[in-house]
Protein backbone atom coordinates (compact mmCIF):
# COMPACT_ATOMS: atom_id res chain seq x y z
CA UNK A 1 0.00 0.00 0.00
CA UNK A 2 1.20 3.20 -1.06
CA UNK A 3 1.65 6.37 1.44
CA UNK A 4 -0.72 8.21 -0.29
CA UNK A 5 -3.32 5.29 -0.25
CA UNK A 6 -2.70 5.47 3.14
CA UNK A 7 -2.98 8.31 3.67
CA UNK A 8 -6.40 8.06 1.98
CA UNK A 9 -8.02 5.40 4.04
CA UNK A 10 -7.21 7.27 7.57
CA UNK A 11 -9.00 9.95 6.01
CA UNK A 12 -12.00 7.98 4.83
CA UNK A 13 -11.92 6.56 8.13
CA UNK A 14 -11.91 9.81 10.30
CA UNK A 15 -14.70 11.04 8.24
CA UNK A 16 -16.90 8.15 8.60
CA UNK A 17 -15.89 8.09 12.67
CA UNK A 18 -17.31 11.96 12.69
CA UNK A 19 -20.01 11.17 10.97
CA UNK A 20 -21.18 8.23 13.05
CA UNK A 21 -20.39 10.76 16.64
CA UNK A 22 -22.32 13.55 15.25
CA UNK A 23 -24.93 12.75 12.94
CA UNK A 24 -28.82 12.98 14.25
CA UNK A 25 -31.89 10.96 13.12
CA UNK A 26 -34.38 11.97 11.20
CA UNK A 27 -37.32 11.59 8.81
CA UNK A 28 -37.22 12.73 5.69
CA UNK A 29 -39.80 13.56 2.48
CA UNK A 30 -38.73 13.04 -0.99
CA UNK A 31 -40.30 16.12 -1.70
CA UNK A 32 -37.52 18.25 0.44
CA UNK A 33 -34.98 16.35 -1.05
CA UNK A 34 -36.81 17.06 -5.03
CA UNK A 35 -37.78 20.31 -4.44
CA UNK A 36 -37.17 21.96 -7.31
CA UNK A 37 -34.14 25.10 -6.90
CA UNK A 38 -33.13 27.98 -8.89
CA UNK A 39 -30.77 24.93 -11.21
CA UNK A 40 -31.87 21.17 -11.11
CA UNK A 41 -29.13 19.93 -8.79
CA UNK A 42 -26.41 16.58 -9.19
CA UNK A 43 -27.90 14.77 -7.13
CA UNK A 44 -31.79 15.45 -7.83
CA UNK A 45 -30.39 14.42 -11.73
CA UNK A 46 -28.74 11.32 -10.14
CA UNK A 47 -32.29 9.99 -8.38
CA UNK A 48 -34.68 10.89 -11.48
CA UNK A 49 -32.11 8.92 -13.01
CA UNK A 50 -32.89 6.48 -11.53
CA UNK A 51 -36.50 6.29 -11.58
CA UNK A 52 -36.33 6.04 -15.73
CA UNK A 53 -34.10 2.47 -14.77
CA UNK A 54 -36.85 1.27 -12.30
CA UNK A 55 -39.48 1.85 -14.91
CA UNK A 56 -38.04 -0.02 -17.79
CA UNK A 57 -37.39 -2.92 -15.12
CA UNK A 58 -41.01 -3.13 -13.71
CA UNK A 59 -42.67 -2.58 -16.73
CA UNK A 60 -40.48 -3.48 -19.72
CA UNK A 61 -38.78 -6.44 -17.24
CA UNK A 62 -35.64 -4.65 -18.83
CA UNK A 63 -32.40 -5.24 -16.50
CA UNK A 64 -29.96 -3.96 -18.25
CA UNK A 65 -30.15 -0.11 -16.10
CA UNK A 66 -29.22 1.32 -19.29
CA UNK A 67 -29.18 4.75 -17.68
CA UNK A 68 -26.98 3.98 -14.65
CA UNK A 69 -24.69 2.14 -17.10
CA UNK A 70 -24.40 5.08 -19.69
CA UNK A 71 -23.68 7.32 -16.90
CA UNK A 72 -21.03 4.99 -15.18
CA UNK A 73 -19.31 4.60 -18.71
CA UNK A 74 -18.65 8.43 -19.22
CA UNK A 75 -18.11 8.70 -15.74
CA UNK A 76 -15.26 6.02 -15.43
CA UNK A 77 -14.03 6.21 -19.21
CA UNK A 78 -11.42 3.25 -19.27
CA UNK A 79 -11.78 2.59 -15.94
CA UNK A 80 -15.05 1.11 -16.37
CA UNK A 81 -15.29 -2.34 -15.99
CA UNK A 82 -12.45 -2.28 -13.66
CA UNK A 83 -13.47 0.54 -11.13
CA UNK A 84 -17.50 -0.31 -12.11
CA UNK A 85 -18.64 -3.69 -11.82
CA UNK A 86 -21.85 -3.44 -14.34
CA UNK A 87 -23.33 -6.65 -13.41
CA UNK A 88 -22.67 -6.36 -9.66
CA UNK A 89 -24.65 -3.00 -9.76
CA UNK A 90 -27.68 -4.45 -11.89
CA UNK A 91 -27.94 -7.29 -9.35
CA UNK A 92 -27.82 -4.69 -6.67
CA UNK A 93 -30.46 -2.56 -7.98
CA UNK A 94 -32.62 -5.56 -9.39
CA UNK A 95 -32.62 -6.91 -5.40
CA UNK A 96 -33.69 -3.58 -4.19
CA UNK A 97 -36.61 -3.29 -6.40
CA UNK A 98 -37.74 -6.73 -6.20
CA UNK A 99 -37.30 -6.38 -2.32
CA UNK A 100 -39.26 -2.85 -1.99
CA UNK A 101 -41.98 -4.56 -4.28
CA UNK A 102 -42.34 -7.78 -2.21
CA UNK A 103 -41.94 -6.21 1.13
CA UNK A 104 -42.13 -2.78 1.33
CA UNK A 105 -39.85 0.03 2.28
CA UNK A 106 -37.50 -1.43 4.61
CA UNK A 107 -37.37 0.53 7.85
CA UNK A 108 -33.82 -0.13 8.63
CA UNK A 109 -32.90 1.67 5.47
CA UNK A 110 -31.56 4.43 6.69
CA UNK A 111 -30.63 7.63 3.90
CA UNK A 112 -27.88 10.44 4.75
CA UNK A 113 -28.09 14.05 4.20
CA UNK A 114 -25.52 16.94 5.00
CA UNK A 115 -26.27 19.20 6.76
CA UNK A 116 -28.20 21.43 4.24
CA UNK A 117 -30.77 18.68 3.18
CA UNK A 118 -28.57 17.12 0.52
CA UNK A 119 -28.75 13.69 -0.08
CA UNK A 120 -25.66 11.86 -0.29
CA UNK A 121 -26.41 8.49 0.13
CA UNK A 122 -29.64 6.82 -1.17
CA UNK A 123 -30.20 7.48 -4.41
CA UNK A 124 -31.25 4.31 -5.71
CA UNK A 125 -33.91 4.08 -2.38
CA UNK A 126 -35.39 7.54 -2.87
CA UNK A 127 -35.94 6.66 -6.96
CA UNK A 128 -37.32 3.61 -5.84
CA UNK A 129 -39.99 5.25 -2.87
CA UNK A 130 -40.95 7.54 -5.63
CA UNK A 131 -41.95 5.21 -7.71
CA UNK A 132 -43.76 3.57 -4.67
CA UNK A 133 -45.77 6.28 -3.61
CA UNK A 134 -44.01 6.10 -0.24
CA UNK A 135 -42.63 9.59 0.48
CA UNK A 136 -41.45 9.70 3.65
CA UNK A 137 -38.03 7.74 4.54
CA UNK A 138 -35.67 7.58 7.35
CA UNK A 139 -32.17 9.36 7.34
CA UNK A 140 -29.74 10.75 9.46
CA UNK A 141 -27.90 14.33 9.07
CA UNK A 142 -24.59 14.83 9.08
CA UNK A 143 -23.21 17.74 10.73
CA UNK A 144 -21.22 18.58 8.09
CA UNK A 145 -21.80 20.16 3.91
CA UNK A 146 -21.20 17.70 1.16
CA UNK A 147 -19.16 18.55 -1.95
CA UNK A 148 -21.44 17.55 -4.23
CA UNK A 149 -22.69 20.08 -6.68
CA UNK A 150 -25.78 22.32 -6.83
CA UNK A 151 -26.04 22.65 -10.80
CA UNK A 152 -25.38 19.66 -13.76
CA UNK A 153 -22.03 21.36 -14.62
CA UNK A 154 -20.93 18.10 -13.77
CA UNK A 155 -23.31 15.16 -16.01
CA UNK A 156 -22.55 17.79 -18.69
CA UNK A 157 -18.39 17.97 -18.40
CA UNK A 158 -18.85 14.10 -18.58
CA UNK A 159 -19.98 14.57 -22.31
CA UNK A 160 -23.33 13.11 -22.31
CA UNK A 161 -25.62 13.92 -24.91
CA UNK A 162 -28.11 16.72 -24.68
CA UNK A 163 -30.97 14.33 -25.83
CA UNK A 164 -29.86 11.77 -23.13
CA UNK A 165 -29.69 14.66 -20.53
CA UNK A 166 -32.96 15.99 -21.43
CA UNK A 167 -34.76 13.16 -20.71
CA UNK A 168 -33.50 13.09 -17.16
CA UNK A 169 -34.81 16.48 -16.89
CA UNK A 170 -38.34 16.10 -18.42
CA UNK A 171 -38.90 13.33 -15.95
CA UNK A 172 -37.39 15.55 -13.47
CA UNK A 173 -40.51 17.60 -14.00
CA UNK A 174 -42.76 15.20 -14.10
CA UNK A 175 -42.13 13.90 -10.93
CA UNK A 176 -41.77 16.96 -8.89
CA UNK A 177 -45.13 17.85 -10.44
CA UNK A 178 -46.33 14.15 -8.86
CA UNK A 179 -44.85 15.24 -5.57
CA UNK A 180 -47.15 18.65 -5.99
CA UNK A 181 -50.33 16.37 -6.64
CA UNK A 182 -50.03 14.23 -3.84
CA UNK A 183 -49.70 17.35 -1.58
CA UNK A 184 -46.06 16.29 -1.19
CA UNK A 185 -44.42 20.12 -0.83
CA UNK A 186 -44.42 23.20 1.97
CA UNK A 187 -47.22 24.68 2.60
CA UNK A 188 -49.51 28.00 4.23
CA UNK A 189 -52.85 27.78 5.84
CA UNK A 190 -54.49 31.20 6.29
CA UNK A 191 -57.77 31.53 7.62
CA UNK A 192 -60.07 34.46 9.64
CA UNK A 193 -59.63 36.72 6.84
CA UNK A 194 -61.27 39.06 4.17
CA UNK A 195 -61.08 39.50 1.43
CA UNK A 196 -58.78 42.42 0.82
CA UNK A 197 -56.76 40.86 3.44
CA UNK A 198 -56.68 37.42 1.34
CA UNK A 199 -56.16 38.97 -1.60
CA UNK A 200 -52.75 41.29 -0.03
CA UNK A 201 -51.26 37.87 1.63
CA UNK A 202 -51.70 35.52 -1.39
CA UNK A 203 -50.35 38.46 -3.74
CA UNK A 204 -47.33 39.03 -0.75
CA UNK A 205 -46.54 34.36 -0.96
CA UNK A 206 -46.35 35.26 -4.79
CA UNK A 207 -43.52 36.97 -4.79
CA UNK A 208 -42.09 35.45 -1.88
CA UNK A 209 -42.90 31.05 -3.24
CA UNK A 210 -43.48 29.43 -5.90
CA UNK A 211 -46.98 28.85 -5.01
CA UNK A 212 -48.00 25.69 -6.96
CA UNK A 213 -52.07 25.25 -5.79
CA UNK A 214 -54.38 27.24 -3.93
CA UNK A 215 -57.31 25.34 -2.16
CA UNK A 216 -59.87 27.31 -0.41
CA UNK A 217 -60.59 25.36 3.14
CA UNK A 218 -64.34 24.88 4.28
CA UNK A 219 -64.27 23.13 7.80
CA UNK A 220 -67.87 22.52 9.15
CA UNK A 221 -68.30 23.91 12.68
CA UNK A 222 -67.34 21.41 15.17
CA UNK A 223 -65.09 19.68 13.13
CA UNK A 224 -61.41 20.30 14.54
CA UNK A 225 -58.05 19.10 13.13
CA UNK A 226 -54.84 19.19 14.66
CA UNK A 227 -53.86 22.43 13.48
CA UNK A 228 -56.82 24.34 14.03
CA UNK A 229 -59.02 23.75 17.73
CA UNK A 230 -62.80 22.74 17.30
CA UNK A 231 -64.94 25.93 16.60
CA UNK A 232 -68.49 26.70 17.32
CA UNK A 233 -68.31 28.00 14.09
CA UNK A 234 -67.34 27.25 10.36
CA UNK A 235 -63.69 28.13 9.34
CA UNK A 236 -62.76 29.58 5.92
CA UNK A 237 -60.01 30.09 4.84
CA UNK A 238 -57.40 28.92 2.13
CA UNK A 239 -53.97 26.10 2.33
CA UNK A 240 -51.02 26.94 -0.47
CA UNK A 241 -48.76 24.20 -1.59
CA UNK A 242 -45.13 25.72 -2.52
CA UNK A 243 -42.11 25.33 -3.32
CA UNK A 244 -38.77 27.54 -2.64
CA UNK A 245 -35.67 28.18 -5.49
CA UNK A 246 -33.33 28.50 -1.98
CA UNK A 247 -35.23 26.26 1.27
CA UNK A 248 -32.03 26.79 3.16
CA UNK A 249 -32.70 23.47 5.29
CA UNK A 250 -31.26 23.07 8.32
CA UNK A 251 -31.25 20.58 11.18
CA UNK A 252 -33.75 21.87 14.38
CA UNK A 253 -35.47 20.03 17.06
CA UNK A 254 -34.80 17.04 15.73
CA UNK A 255 -36.23 17.67 12.29
CA UNK A 256 -34.73 18.68 8.90
CA UNK A 257 -36.90 22.05 8.42
CA UNK A 258 -36.31 25.23 5.59
CA UNK A 259 -35.10 27.77 7.38
CA UNK A 260 -36.26 30.27 4.46
CA UNK A 261 -39.77 28.94 4.78
CA UNK A 262 -40.02 29.79 8.40
CA UNK A 263 -38.32 33.24 7.84
CA UNK A 264 -41.36 34.05 5.38
CA UNK A 265 -43.92 32.77 8.04
CA UNK A 266 -42.48 35.14 10.63
CA UNK A 267 -42.43 38.05 8.04
CA UNK A 268 -46.32 37.30 7.24
CA UNK A 269 -47.43 37.11 10.57
CA UNK A 270 -45.66 40.40 11.75
CA UNK A 271 -47.29 42.19 8.80
CA UNK A 272 -50.81 41.09 9.55
CA UNK A 273 -50.39 40.60 13.33
CA UNK A 274 -53.94 42.17 13.65
CA UNK A 275 -55.98 39.88 10.90
CA UNK A 276 -55.25 36.68 9.11
CA UNK A 277 -54.37 33.26 11.17
CA UNK A 278 -51.24 32.12 8.85
CA UNK A 279 -49.48 28.65 10.09
CA UNK A 280 -46.64 27.58 7.59
CA UNK A 281 -45.35 23.73 7.35
CA UNK A 282 -42.07 24.49 7.27
CA UNK A 283 -40.56 20.25 5.56
CA UNK A 284 -42.57 18.73 2.92
CA UNK A 285 -43.00 15.89 6.10
CA UNK A 286 -45.28 18.73 8.13
CA UNK A 287 -46.72 19.85 4.52
CA UNK A 288 -47.84 16.04 4.05
CA UNK A 289 -49.97 15.76 6.93
CA UNK A 290 -51.25 18.78 7.36
CA UNK A 291 -52.29 18.49 3.71
CA UNK A 292 -53.84 14.89 4.33
CA UNK A 293 -56.19 15.93 7.12
CA UNK A 294 -57.43 19.21 5.75
CA UNK A 295 -58.14 17.66 2.14
CA UNK A 296 -61.98 16.29 2.79
CA UNK A 297 -62.51 20.02 3.00
CA UNK A 298 -60.08 21.62 0.57
CA UNK A 299 -61.45 22.35 -2.87
CA UNK A 300 -59.75 24.19 -5.97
Amino acid sequence: MTYHRALTLLHHYCLALYDLITCKNTIVSVGDILMPRTEASFVQFSTISRILDIYSYVEKKDNRFIIQDTLAKHKYGERYGKDYNHRLMSDHFSGLIDSFLENGYDEGSVLELDKEGTLTDGTHRVAMAIFSQHWELNARVLRRKSKYPHNLDYYYNLGLETDFLEKIYKQTKDIQEILINNGVSLGCLIYNIDESSKKNILADLNNLCDIKRIFRLDLPKGRGVSFIDTTDIPIVGYYILFNLKHPEYEYKKSELVSSRSRDIELLLRKRYTSEAKILFMNNCVRGKEMYDELQPYLAL
